[in-house]
């Protein structure tokens, strides 16, 4: 068996993509009646016959038109023969009961699950910290970001990759931030707070973030079902006499590996133990009694990290059996050391000040955001004013696909990092 690489260690591998028709199918060899060998671009892959006959795409097992599975009474699980057609373009499989089966190579190769190609994932994925660069986001301009197709997805890309970017000189006007994302293909989302919202400081605020008050680092909206993954927040205006206010941003994959490095049990605590999150705040315009209980880390069949929920102004009682109370609150406090330690900053953080005109997107599902207090001086009438959206991650990442096919013709576009869905590809 191959081993599994060091994760933490790992080099990050390129940005890629698989274009259309770049695959060859080469050699095919059958091994008993379960299982091929197929070699794909000179890389062995083994294929099973229960997995093929369940993704076969012959007219009996799926519709043409729609591309969607068909019902079919029962798949087959052996194979008779097996051969590379159309130059090495197709593999025809013959199952044991006279079900023919055809797969083009680039399929099989966007698809392929060997352990060489499972390890080259994971160690690519594992790698997305390391890509961001120190000095701080990925910046671009409004011009840019929206004058062509390929600005557009340049920053999108860069979300995902990189998981915090600056729009700078973006109209400091309201209309702007809807007239943006549309760019994208995305409509807001999560509208508890309105199709957007305005953060600044406000008498009896309904939500702690209408103040002044420090923000540690959370994630928003974590008693959601499913969390908004993309947000955006434009800067409309911030008075440079105000003093503070720094916006600041940490990776939160990261923050879960270091306190699996040195807190093994706590990690496993928090994967295995559910938090309870909510906003149950019945005294606003739109009341809302919202409950979501999930573990603060979820990770994957290898024990990968690929979502976390950190959101402390959002947590509800603690609704666990008896023996797992004292185990959840020291595991808390070990991660929540960590979220505030300058071991994980000085590698992870981002912290900035916005400027009016600036536009920050970021990956709300990965990177936990916050805010340094601030103050306002007696001499000051300006004002700290951010209007801000949400976008769903699913339409986001589709956007980002079908864009990567429609510009770059790349069948499958591969992540360079875990946007934080526990998505895979």
């Amino acid at each position: 068996m191959l081993a599994t690489l060091p994760l933490r260690t790992a080099a990050l591998l390129p940005l890629t993509g698989r274009r259309l028709l770049s695959a060859k199918v080469g050699n095919v060899k059958l091994s008993g009646t379960k299982e091929l060998m197929v070699t794909l671009n000179n890389k062995d892959s083994v294929f099973h016959a229960s997995w093929l006959s369940h993704n076969c795409f012959c007219e009996k097992c799926r519709q043409e038109s729609s591309g969607q599975r068909l019902a079919r009474a029962k798949d087959d699980s052996t194979i008779s023969s097996a051969k590379a057609v159309d130059g090495g373009r197709k593999l025809v499989v013959e199952f044991s009961k006279g079900h023919t089966g055809e797969f083009s190579a680039e399929w099989l190769d966007s698809n392929r699950y060997d352990l060489a190609t499972m390890n080259e994932e994971r160690s690519r994925l594992a790698a997305l910290s390391k890509t961001r660069p120190k000095k701080g986001p990925f910046r671009t301009t409004f011009s840019r970001a929206t004058g062509s197709k390929e600005g557009t997805l340049e920053w999108m890309e860069a979300v995902i990759d990189q998981g915090v970017v600056v729009v700078e000189n973006t109209p400091p006007v309201e209309k702007t931030l809807l007239e943006f994302i549309s760019t994208t293909g995305c409509d807001s989302s999560h509208r508890l707070y309105g199709t957007t919202f305005v953060v600044e400081a406000t008498a009896n605020p309904i939500n702690v973030a209408y103040s002044s008050e420090a923000l540690d680092a959370h994630q928003d909206l974590a008693y959601y079902e499913s969390p908004p993954g993309i947000q955006l927040l434009h800067c409309l205006e911030f008075d440079s006499k105000i003093e503070g206010g720094n916006s600041t941003f940490v990776d939160g994959h990261a923050a879960a590996e270091l306190l699996r490095e040195k807190h093994p049990a706590s990690f496993e605590a928090l994967c295995r133990i559910p938090a309870t999150f909510q906003k149950d705040h019945v005294r606003r315009a739109d009341p809302a009694k919202m409950f979501y209980q999930r573990p603060h880390i979820l990770t994957n069949n290898f024990g990968d990290v690929t979502a976390i929920f950190w959101a402390p102004p959002f947590e509800g009682p603690l609704r666990v059996p008896p023996a797992d109370v004292e185990t959840y609150f020291k595991a808390y406090a070990d991660f929540e050391a960590i979220l505030k330690s300058d071991e994980l900053w000085k590698e992870y953080g981002i912290e900035f000040r916005l400027r009016p005109g600036d536009l920050v997107v970021f990956n709300n599902r990965r990177y936990l955001h916050g805010r340094a207090a601030f103050k306002v001086p007696l001499n000051c009438e300006g004002r700290r004013k951010l209007h801000g959206c949400y976008l769903e991650m699913d339409r986001f990442l589709n956007r980002v696909r079908v864009m990567n096919w429609e510009q770059k013709q790349i069948e499958a576009f591969q992540l360079r990092s875990r946007p934080g869905t526990s998505d895979y590809r």
